[in-house]
């Protein structure tokens, strides 16, 4: 495996996306919680997160999980 250097220029670049797509999802949910409550804006934001999770599935074609990685997720997450 070989080592691949990343410019600092680019790594902050990346680092301040990050920080300002989280203050524009903070901003949202705060308003959003303000407007229609707690439990309605998490639950916005839940589907949210499903529809953009399988677009990027789908673009990524990477085919369905096995069986043994579905009962993985599945006792990971209960």
């Amino acid at each position: 495996m070989t080592a691949r250097l990343v410019s600092p220029a680019l790594a902050f670049a990346v680092a301040a996306l990050g920080i300002g797509l989280f203050s524009v999802m903070d901003a949202v949910m705060k308003s959003l919680v303000l407007g229609i409550g707690v439990y309605n804006a998490l639950l916005w934001r839940q589907m949210a997160s499903v529809g953009l999770g399988a677009v990027a599935w789908k673009l990524g074609r990477s085919g369905r999980p096995s069986g043994r990685a579905l009962k993985l997720h599945l006792a990971r997450g209960w």
